[in-house]
């Protein structure tokens, strides 16, 4: 019984398992359909995240809208959203993820707005 824990202790401690599993990093990424749109158009964003405990998801499309998305204890979330800019120019779109110990990560994405083509 003794050579079985000497012989376990040394495996454990060969395979680093002593210190316990790799924590997940908190991390996320924001792509659009589309980065060059006439105003009027419709941009899908597709945001992925991962972390230990995500808690909150906040995407803001840079012309004052803001949307939160509930996250209780997501361990890996992908999410689409639809947006549509109404006025020209150039609009940074931000997706912010936050851990329940408070930690945070941000991805951003840059769209530019033309104005749109007029009707004959």
């Amino acid at each position: 019984m003794r050579r079985l824990c000497i012989l376990l202790v040394v495996a454990l401690a060969a395979c680093n398992s002593i210190e316990g599993p790799q924590r997940l990093p908190l991390e996320v990424a924001v792509s659009a359909s589309a980065t060059s749109v006439t105003a009027g158009a419709t941009v899908e964003f597709r945001i992925q995240a991962r972390g230990e405990g995500l808690q909150l998801l906040v995407v803001s499309f840079g012309d004052g809208v803001q949307e939160s998305i509930i996250l209780p204890n997501a361990i890996v979330i992908e999410e689409n959203r639809f947006h549509i800019y109404s006025q020209p120019g150039s609009f940074l779109v931000t997706a912010t993820v936050n851990e329940g110990g408070g930690a945070s990560a941000q991805d951003t994405v840059r769209i530019e707005v033309g104005e749109a083509a007029e009707s004959p």
